[in-house]
């Protein structure tokens, strides 16, 4: 604003996200962009042994299915904002090296709607 001040609309937004970043951060600071090809309302980034998937915009109660190929075995996979697991399975080997893929299927219990950050961490 013309005073110097920030508008509150604008503070409420800047709150936001800082409460979401201060739960999330790790899956922002210090990671690159992960190509796992394009869904819908997603984006992964990656740090280490760590893949983030980011999911937009999913409505409390609503289901969620992901399918992923992924070469190295998984450890566990988690929401990153309280730690609950999501139960996934390995899909067979696709040969040539590759181990298989990876597929959940999940319900948001609450979590972050605009932007959930489910980890998938691999043993290396």
């Amino acid at each position: 604003m013309p005073t110097g001040e920030i508008q509150p609309e604008f503070v409420t937004r800047l709150k936001e996200v800082g409460q979401w970043l201060e739960r999330n951060g790790e899956s922002i600071y210090g990671t690159r962009p992960a190509y796992i090809g394009y869904l819908y309302n997603t984006a992964c980034t990656t740090h280490g042994n760590k893949l983030y998937f980011h999911v937009f915009n999913w409505q409390l109660g609503a289901s969620l299915r992901v399918d992923l190929e992924l070469t190295k075995p998984v450890k566990r996979a988690y929401v990153l904002e309280d730690g609950q697991p999501i139960e996934y399975i390995r899909n067979p080997s696709l040969g040539e090296g590759l181990s298989g893929g990876l597929s959940f299927v999940a319900r948001n219990r609450g979590w972050n709607s605009p932007n959930t950050v489910i980890v998938i961490e691999t043993e290396s």
